[in-house]
């Protein structure tokens, strides 16, 4: 998003930013979409770099995007590439996002008092998995 600030405009973003959980992320994101939308493109990246060194933001947050920004380049992805970016970003998140559930619902099966507590916890990590598998398969399929 810092390097293709064109990609925050795609209408995928909003459901991208719903599995964000961190509050400073989102902020950010919101922040760089601002600057792009009301600047000249040939600033964007001397705008933010100023603005990530007076921001309040978390010194690992402005690390990283220091070390994007100094990496930047200045090309815009043309439509057909901010769709894949877009997708394939969704889908790795959604794929995140599951993994994380199934690792916290093992840890709970694994701590259940009961089998019938277990046996739930297990149908759930089944179909987590039966969705990641459909996931996986659906990015293999293109």
């Amino acid at each position: 998003m810092i390097c293709h600030p064109e990609c925050l405009n795609h209408p995928q973003i909003t459901e991208i930013l719903d599995f964000v959980s961190n509050s400073e992320v989102k902020r950010l994101i919101a922040q760089i979409s601002n600057i792009y939308l009301e600047i000249d493109e040939s600033e964007y990246l001397s705008i933010l770099q100023n603005t990530i060194l007076v921001s309040e933001y978390k010194v690992e947050i402005k690390e990283f995007v220091s070390s994007v920004l100094f990496q930047y380049r200045s090309q815009k992805l043309d439509n057909n590439k901010v769709d894949k970016l877009m997708v394939d970003l969704l889908k790795k998140i959604k794929i995140e996002s599951l993994k994380s559930q199934r690792n916290l619902l093992k840890s709970k099966q694994i701590k259940s008092q009961t089998q019938d507590e277990s046996g739930a916890y297990l149908l759930e990590i089944q179909q987590i998995e039966k969705q990641l598998s459909e996931l996986k398969n659906a990015a293999s399929l293109r």
